[in-house]
């Protein structure tokens, strides 16, 4: 196997990450934040990110038993958008200028799935066991 990027070795096999996702709990308002949601550059475009987003939605409602997911993305990565609307994620708020990196200012859009939407989205979690049941 040739990884061209981001070779890991579980001690066994090689392999190649194509993706991963950050993930944390908050426990007083029991919703999940996707901190990061990245996919190598290569690999987009394929479903990577939908079905590692699907992977999250669904650990999050079924094991971590959270009532919502949401991510930040920022306004002008419509690629991204697009993916995360695909996974059933609907824009909640736009904060433009929500950052300042150097001598730029960045916005923030959140992006959030309810539980109880699930059953209106589950397309994209087809193979998925239990979730859109």
């Amino acid at each position: 196997m040739v990884c061209k990027h981001h070779p890991l070795s579980n001690g066994e096999r090689r392999l190649c990450i194509e993706g991963f996702f950050l993930y944390s709990l908050n426990y007083e308002t029991n919703e999940v934040l996707l901190k990061f949601v990245m996919v190598d550059p290569a690999k987009r475009g394929k479903g990577l990110g939908k079905e590692m987003l699907g992977l999250a939605v669904k650990y999050a409602f079924e094991i971590s038993h959270a009532d919502l997911v949401h991510l930040n993305v920022f306004p002008e990565n419509t690629g991204a958008k697009k993916c995360y609307e695909g996974a059933g994620f609907v824009e909640r708020n736009t904060t433009p200028e929500a950052f300042t990196y150097k001598d730029e200012k960045w916005g923030r859009t959140n992006m959030a799935i309810r539980k109880e939407a699930k059953s209106t989205k589950c397309d994209f979690l087809n193979g998925f066991s239990g979730y859109c049941e």
